[in-house]
């Protein structure tokens, strides 16, 4: 797994924020995904807009 974040109208970073993998022998068959964000410390009545782009899920690359 790899991400990036950044403010809307900012420039994208150009290195990954986060970076994983995990090669356990549980995790390398045929599964489901879940995808789910949350921020912290935003009051109840704040508006948050998320947006994901060139969002891909495939069988993971051999390491560079």
């Amino acid at each position: 797994m790899r991400a990036k974040i950044w403010r809307a109208g900012a420039p994208e970073p150009a290195e990954w924020l986060v970076s994983a993998t995990d090669d356990a022998a549980a995790l390398q068959g045929p599964g489901g995904f879940e995808f789910a964000v949350y921020s912290l410390d935003t009051p109840v009545d704040t508006r948050i807009s998320w947006t994901f782009d060139d969002f891909e899920l495939g069988a993971a690359a051999a390491p560079r």
